[in-house]
């Protein structure tokens, strides 16, 4: 002798259509909150490498392709000959595991947010050569972290938003 219970949901395809596009509306609002908590985090990337504090060498001297005699001087640095020039003034440079320092504004112009298309997600990229360079070190110079530490501050705000938008859905707003 055997037991059988039946269970059948009604409106099947009222639920999954429901469900789609609850699915629809959670990824269309989360990453419009991701993208413009990228753009936060990339903005305060900038701030970091233009206003945070500073505690680096402070250089008189810069490199110059100039070779004036009256003006400029040769020094020698890791197996080669460079000229420089006096600065017109003193930049001081980042210690390590500080935000790099600006001296042209290149970086800090480089930095932008964008989506990943296809993706729930968004990167924060610097457009130069030398970003990599300074966020992970080279073997002559210890790290200048300024895209990670502005990533993990995205993170730990985006979780909140995410959590909000996932309840006014359930909720049905």
């Amino acid at each position: 002798m055997s037991l059988e219970i039946t269970v059948e949901a009604e409106g099947e395809a009222e639920i999954l259509d429901r469900l789609q596009t609850l699915r629809v509306r959670f990824f269309a609002e989360a990453q419009e909150a991701l993208t413009g908590t990228a753009m936060l985090a990339a903005a305060e990337a900038k701030r970091k490498v233009i206003d945070g504090p500073k505690t680096g060498y402070i250089y008189d001297w810069a490199p110059t392709d100039k070779e004036d005699p009256r003006k400029t001087r040769m020094i020698y640095f890791h197996g080669h000959w460079f000229w420089i020039r006096p600065r017109t003034a003193p930049h001081q440079a980042s210690a390590p595991w500080q935000a790099p320092a600006t001296d042209t504004g290149t970086l800090a112009g480089s930095i932008s947010a964008e989506p990943i298309d296809g993706t729930l997600g968004a990167r924060i990229v610097a457009r130069t050569r030398y970003a990599t360079w300074l966020e992970y070190g080279t073997k002559y110079m210890a790290p200048r972290p300024f895209l990670r530490p502005a990533g993990w501050w995205a993170v730990k705000q985006a979780e909140p938003v995410y959590h909000d938008i996932l309840n006014r859905l359930i909720r049905g707003e």
